[in-house]
């Protein structure tokens, strides 16, 4: 019976030291979870800061839109005020080349003047 005592004693004994290995472990396991809720709560501020950023960029996508739609619009008119400048800019060549047929039609006329009037002064 003794023996069986003695055996009860180191089985008891091994189970002490396996409890207090257990707690130890336990230990260690808390803060391995404190550590990880650290963590999560440092990842829930970063998305959540994430989440505001993103809301932000819309906004800029959003406006950046707008303003390629309104930059569109500013191009069309001026193509349009290109188109018309180009017209107005042919016209002034026609002006200036009937300008020039008219100067040259002066011309002969002032020479034919001068022509006349000489020949009034010699009689």
């Amino acid at each position: 019976m003794e023996d069986v005592v003695e055996k009860l004693e180191d089985v008891v004994e091994k189970l002490e030291d396996v409890v207090e290995k257990l707690e130890d472990v336990v230990e260690k396991l808390e803060d391995v979870v404190e550590k990880l809720e650290d963590v999560v709560e440092k990842l829930e501020d970063v998305v959540e800061k994430l989440e505001d950023v993103v809301e932000k960029l819309k906004d800029v996508v959003e406006k950046l839109e707008d303003v390629v739609e309104k930059l569109e619009d500013v191009v069309e008119k001026l193509e349009d005020v290109v188109e018309k400048l180009e017209d107005v800019v042919e016209k002034l060549e026609d002006v200036v080349e009937k300008l020039e047929d008219v100067v040259e039609k002066l011309k002969d006329v002032v020479e034919k003047l001068v022509k006349m009037e000489g020949r009034e002064y010699n009689k």
